[in-house]
């Protein structure tokens, strides 16, 4: 039997156990019969002493003292005294310095004792077990003629030591200890007998059971059937037994399917594993066909471009001449046809761009009333065309100075104002930008990021007075190739992509966009969009009030409520005192009573669009009646050819197209108060043309191998009064570079021999040596993901798509020259103003 079974942790823990009781019993017996033999040892000599010295203190003094030495050189002496009552003294004592004293002198345990023994004539005997001493104090009297004559009585006084008697042996002691030893040891060996029965054999006999299961005996059992909780054991165990034997019958039979199931799921990873190799096929053949459509693009692209750069350029040049009314429709018609489909055109490539994940945005600063500016004033004129108000408000403390995308918002914009002027018959259109508090940012954002106070979330409005949308289409609109009404019987054309792709853009810029719409009471269609704030001074008209506008007194006519609230919150913005009529003969009646109070106006600002009479004639009336007339401005609805030589011969001061922004009329107000120079009879009109004469005549290369490009190129920039040299190849414009001074290269990307980017990076390199630099525009037909970078990486300092729009062509070139040096004023030149812009083209 192994040592770690039961019956040998039995046997050994009962031996043991009997083992430890004996030898505490033993040790007990031993203990209590050594003390209790030493102290009956201890009494009977104490008590042989005391009587023999009580019998000796009745002779003579001498022969007590004699005997009290004699006995106190035993071991187990501690003290022997005599002591006297009458007188209180020591007669003898093993302590030889005690004889003769009085009983005041000893030791006070001693004398306590002693006092006790006397007082009460009584024999005081104490067994002393911490010290290992027994006293005893036998009291005795003295008969007449004795030691003590007068017959007083005394003490005899006995410690003696019992350890001597301790230490003796105890041989009575084993005749105790042996039979006591064997009896627990029998006792033991009988309870493991019993504890063997009762206990180990149940469990050895439900041992073997489980041991002949294992070995696949499913009908072994357990032969018992005591009631005890080995019986409920043993009935559990049974249970446990069936149980795993109906599990393991079930178990055989998962296992026979799960083989089948095995086979059968080979099957499937044979064929998982051909269409997963045919997947990749598919996928790297749609990797192919993808990286195919994208060149395909980018080729188609620029083959479009290419010839629409020549019909849309050249029909603007033939626009800007004399033509007969019905060749101007044509052209014009010819203009509208090519516009729409460059729109198209971009559409689609900016769809590809989304649906590949490569449309990006360039944050650069810029102004956001100039990009606002710019943008409305490129489709005032089809507004106005329909008779349509168009008009922007900008909160005055939106901020201008951003860092962001103006090229993504400006799409955004021009997207959905022009489905705005599309979409409205009559009316207006109004553009509204506020900014709107930013909810919190979630924390730990990641590093690089900006702080939340550097960042301002714009809301724009665009709101129309159009047929509107029902509400079951508003939210199917931002999804590609859908509109509102898809009949072929629609009346608005257009292929549905201008919304999916701006609501791309809006979320691209942090924000999101919706539409609020009535049929039959126009839309509204809302967007946010996340910028950052420029770390420089905001521009003047953006300041709560001016020194040059404060207090001036100024007459709105304006017969749009919109609009002249839009001027009024300006005019107010900057401190100015302000007065707004709807009509013509509403503002002569306020000038008269302005005039008759000694309080005239210093400045009038006049709508072209007047109801009650032409704006003209009132400015023609205000010149005849009024000697000291106010500065006047005229804001232009629609621009017509001779407002700008009418305004000269009628004084005013400044002609403005709507919309009209702070900027524009914050600069126009500022330039026209100003007191002209003595040696000048009239200050000039402030408009483009004005800007347009002091511009700084540059010479431009132009780098284009395409003829008819060329053509359109050279008539561009010559029209605006710059000088073009014409290079065919990179080569040449390194050749002409060389040998001629030129302020500006326009160069076109691809082209024999040397391309753009080759030649500028040449260009670059020898410029390292001079520490010169020559602004580089690039020109491409190219318009896809990446272009405008590898531009801007080789070194070039803007991008104009082609074809190329006139407008975008010279914001650019004006923007590359920003930081050049410009040759000092003509101090008879007009006063030039960026802002200020007229609707006459020359």
């Amino acid at each position: 039997m192994k040592w770690h079974s039961l019956k040998w942790k039995a046997l050994l823990w009962l031996m043991g156990s009997s083992i430890v009781l004996v030898s505490l019993a033993t040790w007990m017996a031993h203990r209590h019969l050594r003390w209790q033999f030493s102290r009956d040892e201890v009494q009977q000599r104490a008590a042989l002493l005391v009587r023999t010295l009580s019998a000796a203190v009745r002779g003579e003094p001498d022969i007590v003292t004699r005997l009290v030495e004699s006995v106190g050189k035993e071991e187990e002496v501690v003290l022997i005294a005599v002591v006297s009552s009458t007188p209180p003294r020591v007669i003898a004592s093993t302590q030889k310095a005690w004889v003769g004293l009085p009983l005041p002198a000893l030791p006070s345990t001693v004398r306590a004792e002693l006092q006790k023994a006397l007082g009460s004539r009584r024999t005081y005997a104490a067994f002393r077990v911490e010290e290992g001493e027994y006293h005893l104090i036998e009291p005795f009297s003295l008969p007449a003629g004795g030691v003590s004559p007068d017959g007083a009585a005394g003490a005899v006084l006995v410690y003696l030591s019992a350890l001597p008697w301790s230490q003796s042996p105890f041989p009575a002691l084993w005749s105790i200890l042996l039979p006591l030893f064997g009896g627990i040891v029998g006792i033991a060996l009988l309870s493991y007998g019993v504890f063997h029965r009762q206990i180990l054999r149940p469990l050895y006999a439900m041992q073997q059971t489980v041991e002949r299961w294992i070995r696949g005996d499913t009908t072994a059992y357990v032969p018992l059937a005591s009631r005890d909780e080995l019986g409920a054991l043993a009935m559990a165990l049974h249970k446990m037994l069936a149980t795993l034997s109906a599990k393991e019958r079930s178990l055989q039979q998962a296992k026979e399917a799960a083989e089948a199931a095995n086979q059968e799921l080979r099957a499937v990873n044979q064929h998982l594993e051909w269409t997963t190799a045919w997947a990749k096929d598919m996928a790297a053949q749609a990797t192919m066909a993808n990286a195919a459509k994208s060149e395909f693009l980018a080729r188609m692209s620029h083959e479009i471009r290419t010839p629409m750069n020549g019909i849309i350029g050249m029909t603007e040049l033939a626009l800007d001449t004399e033509l007969t009314a019905e060749q101007r429709d044509y052209l014009e018609t010819v203009k509208a046809s090519a516009d729409a489909l460059l729109s198209l055109i971009n559409d689609i490539l900016d769809l590809s761009k989304i649906e590949a994940g490569r449309l990006s945005l360039d944050p650069i600063p810029f102004s956001l009333h100039d990009c606002l500016g710019h943008t409305l004033k490129t489709l005032a004129t089809q507004a106005y065309q329909k008779g349509l108000e168009l008009t922007c408000h900008l909160h005055p403390h939106v901020p201008d100075a951003l860092i962001g995308d103006p090229g993504r918002l400006r799409q955004i914009l021009v997207n959905l104002v022009g489905n705005a002027i599309k979409f409205t018959e009559q009316g207006e259109v109004v553009v509204e930008v506020y900014q709107e508090e930013r909810p919190p940012d979630p924390p730990a954002e990641q590093s690089g990021q900006t702080t939340p106070s550097d960042q301002v979330l714009l809301h724009f409005a665009v709101r129309d007075t159009g047929i509107g949308i029902p509400p079951e289409k508003q939210q199917i609109i931002f999804n590609p190739f859908t509109q509102a009404d898809g009949s072929t019987t629609r009346r608005y054309g257009g292929t549905g992509l201008g919304l999916a792709i701006t609501k791309q853009l809006v979320e691209m810029m942090g924000g999101r966009i919706w539409v609020e719409s009535r049929v039959g009471q126009g839309s509204t269609f809302h967007f946010t969009a996340l910028f950052r704030r420029q770390q420089q001074v905001e521009k003047p008209f953006l300041s709560r009030g001016h020194s040059s506008l404060q207090g001036v007194r100024v007459l709105l006519v304006d017969a749009y409520p919109q609009h002249r609230q839009i001027i009024l919150e300006m005019l107010t913005h900057w401190r100015m005192e302000c007065t707004a009529v709807a009509s013509g003969h509403e503002a002569l009646s306020i000038l008269r009573q302005a005039h008759d109070k000694g309080q005239p106006f210093s400045v009038l600002l006049i709508d072209t669009n007047l109801r009650d009479m032409d704006s003209f004639a009132l400015v023609k009336r205000i010149k005849n009646e009024y000697q000291a007339e106010p500065v006047i401005l005229i804001l232009a609805t629609t621009g017509q050819r001779g407002d700008a030589t009418r305004c000269r011969t009628l004084g005013v001061a400044a002609y403005l197209s709507k919309p009209i922004l702070p900027s524009d009329l914050f600069e126009a107000l500022r330039e026209a108060l100003e007191p002209s120079p003595p040696s000048r009879e009239s200050p000039p009109l402030i408009t483009r043309h004005s800007l347009r004469e002091q511009r700084r005549h540059l010479r431009i290369l132009l780098a284009e191998d395409n003829l008819i490009n060329q053509k359109l190129a050279v008539r561009m920039l010559e029209k605006r009064g710059y000088a073009v040299e014409v290079a065919h190849n990179g080569r040449e414009v390194l050749e002409l570079w060389n040998k001629e001074a030129f302020d500006l290269i326009l160069m076109d990307m691809q082209m024999p021999e040397m391309d753009g980017l080759e030649a500028t990076a040449a260009i670059r390199e020898q410029e390292r040596s001079t520490g010169t630099h020559i602004p580089i525009i690039a020109l491409t037909a190219s318009a896809m993901q990446g272009d405008r970078e590898r531009c801007l990486e080789a070194g070039m300092d803007g991008y104009v798509a082609k074809p190329i729009q006139p407008k975008a062509l010279f914001e650019a070139i004006e923007e590359s020259l920003k930081f050049q040096k410009a040759p000092p004023p003509n101090p008879d030149a007009p006063i030039q103003n960026d802002q200020v812009s007229d609707r006459q083209e020359a």
